[in-house]
């Protein structure tokens, strides 16, 4: 468990939080992390763009797991705590998977 232990909110107000290059975007219903990268060497040079959305259920699902878990403050911050201010995004992936999380995930190279 990470910091004081605080009791989760459960904020569903509009969100929109910047993580390094990720942005988290939560309005209660669903929940979208957005994740660039320019100038990937494994892309060529090119830029990479990836979006994952969680249905609403399966953002509940992430939200109970990671309170769970001992992380606390709105969804937002607590992704931000889990997977860094980076976005680890195959830990993010992983993660899910491990706790039967379900999510689409669009991938943009150029």
């Amino acid at each position: 468990m990470r910091g004081i232990c605080k009791k989760a909110s459960k904020d569903m107000g509009e969100l929109r939080n910047m993580l390094g290059k990720a942005a988290i975007t939560d309005d209660g219903n669903a929940l979208t992390i957005s994740y660039e990268d320019y100038g990937v060497d494994s892309c060529g040079g090119g830029d990479y763009e990836v979006t994952y959305t969680l249905s609403k259920e399966n953002r509940l699902k992430l939200y109970e797991k990671l309170t769970d878990a001992g992380y606390f403050g709105s969804l937002s911050d607590m992704i931000k705590e889990c997977f860094g201010l980076s976005f680890e995004k195959e830990s993010f992936s992983d993660y899910c998977s491990r706790n039967n999380i379900d999510f689409d995930r669009h991938i943009w190279i150029s």
